[in-house]
């Protein structure tokens, strides 16, 4: 028995019903989150862990795309990329 194809069928059914968000950019594994409010979120373009940002540091809100563009917003994500204490100490010692 596969048993990590049983976890991600998992993960994707309880991302399908609400309970979990999903999230990843292309050329990146998928990641799974157990918050689903609206919230920023900090990831290391080296190690790939990811934070929840602690405050929303940009107020935006889905209704000021609108007017600016024919889109009709329900939903917004913040990424912000870096590096995380662990990878910049990492990197630090190999040179």
């Amino acid at each position: 028995m596969n048993q990590r194809g049983t976890v991600c069928r998992n993960l994707e059914i309880l991302s399908q019903i609400g309970r979990i968000q999903t999230y990843g950019l292309a050329g990146t594994d998928k990641r799974f989150d157990g918050r689903t409010d609206t919230h920023d979120q900090v990831r290391c373009a080296r190690c790939g862990r990811g934070d929840d940002v602690p405050v929303a540091l940009i107020p935006v809100s889905d209704e000021a795309l609108m007017g600016i563009t024919d889109y009709e917003a329900f939903s917004h994500r913040l990424e912000f990329v870096g590096l995380c204490a662990w990878s910049k100490r990492d990197g630090d010692e190999a040179r």
